[in-house]
C-alpha cells in the first residue's frame, strides 16, 4: 500500500472518531441533567429523614478562663519570670514562660522548671522553689 493511502485512512478514522465523540457528548447532556435532578431530590428527602448531628464533644477541660487573654498572666517580681499560660494535652503539660514554651526539666534563664500543674508552675533557682501561678 502506498504511504499516501495510509495517511488518508488515518485522516478519515480521525474525523470519524472526533465526530462520534462529539455526537456521544451531545447525547450525554440530558443524562447529566437528569442525574443532577435525581441527586438534588435524594438530598432533599434524605435531609428530612436523617437525624440532626449533635455537636462533637472534646476531652478538653474548661477551666473557666481564656488562655490567650492577658488578664490571666502572672508575673513574679522575685523571680523575674512571667507565666503566660499552661497548655495540657493527653500526654503532658507545657508552660509559656517569658514567651518560651517550657516542659518539666527545661531551663529558662537561671531557673529549672520542676513541675507544671493546672494552675501554676514550680521553678527552682538552685536554692529554693518558686511558684508561678495563673490568676483567675
Amino acid at each position: 500500500m502506498k504511504p499516501e493511502g495510509k495517511n488518508k485512512k488515518k485522516l478519515i478514522l480521525g474525523i470519524l472518531l472526533g465526530l462520534s465523540i462529539f455526537i456521544w457528548g451531545r447525547n450525554l447532556a440530558p443524562v447529566k441533567k437528569k442525574l443532577g435532578e435525581i441527586g438534588r431530590q435524594f438530598k432533599a428527602v434524605a435531609s428530612q429523614h436523617m437525624p440532626k448531628r449533635k455537636a462533637l464533644r472534646t476531652q478538653a477541660k474548661d477551666y473557666g478562663r481564656n488562655p490567650f487573654v492577658a488578664s490571666g498572666v502572672s508575673e513574679s517580681g522575685i523571680s523575674g519570670l512571667q507565666l503566660g499560660g499552661i497548655i495540657s494535652d493527653a500526654k503532658e503539660r507545657y508552660a509559656l514562660i517569658n514567651d518560651q514554651i517550657a516542659h518539666p526539666g527545661d531551663i529558662i534563664g537561671a531557673y529549672k522548671v520542676v513541675r507544671i500543674d493546672e494552675f501554676g508552675v514550680i521553678v527552682n533557682d538552685g536554692n529554693k522553689d518558686i511558684e508561678l501561678k495563673l490568676e483567675q
